[in-house]
């Protein structure tokens, strides 16, 4: 059967997306329809919202905003104390996020951090409960490491994107992108401190615990 139809079926009878988040889709793709693709899917964000809840989490670092949906997402999961801050360089792209977190009761959780997110997670001695990661692939290995210091002892580091297309499948790649993707799927996979599961959820969702 086909991959879409069973992915369609999972969103149809898991928790849906809210209204505010169904406005950020829908500006996103008026807006930026070159982009819009890179939303976070209604299914994944069900997943990491669900995670937010079993887990008791409060305090939660987001590594790429794009146009807030995720961000807000997880707010809605997040306890009246919560927080997630989120981090990104692109004016252009959070300026529909923050234009539809300020209509939204769950809106004032959100802080977002404008610039380089090495730069912030080097600088910060705060720690989290979930870390997701979503940003430029390249960094990927260096966003996990910092994240794995900042990361709460029983905390959920989660990696978007960690199939690529299915192109970690490549037993050469040469995208960089590609590379080190595939390397750090690798570098979990291998640290014996380290539970994790990477589920074919869209993209690939890969979920990482210290043991």
């Amino acid at each position: 059967m086909d991959k879409e139809i069973i992915n369609e079926y999972c969103a149809s009878v898991s928790e849906g997306e809210s209204a505010a988040c169904r406005r950020i889709r829908e500006a996103a793709v008026e807006r930026f329809p070159d982009f819009a693709r890179m939303i976070s899917g209604g299914l994944e964000n069900a997943t990491l919202k669900l995670l937010l809840k079993i887990s008791n989490a409060k305090n939660v670092l987001e590594v790429g905003t794009f146009v807030g949906y995720s961000a807000l997402s997880m707010a809605e999961a997040l306890p009246d104390d919560g927080k997630i801050t989120t981090l990104d360089v692109n004016d252009d792209f959070v300026s529909l996020a923050k234009e539809v977190w300020a209509e939204t009761e769950v809106g004032k959780k959100i802080e977002l951090v404008l610039g380089p997110a090495l730069d912030y997670m080097t600088e910060t001695s705060q720690k989290f409960d979930m870390i997701f990661i979503d940003a430029d692939k390249v960094n990927y290995i260096n966003y996990f490491n910092r994240g794995l210091e900042l990361l709460n002892e029983g905390g959920i580091i989660a990696i978007d994107n960690a199939l690529w297309g299915g192109r970690v499948l490549e037993e050469n790649p040469e995208e960089e992108s590609t590379k080190t993707i595939k390397a750090l799927n690798k570098l979990v996979s291998d640290r014996e401190d380290l539970q994790s599961v990477l589920l074919p959820v869209r993209d690939g969702l890969h979920l990482v615990i210290k043991k």
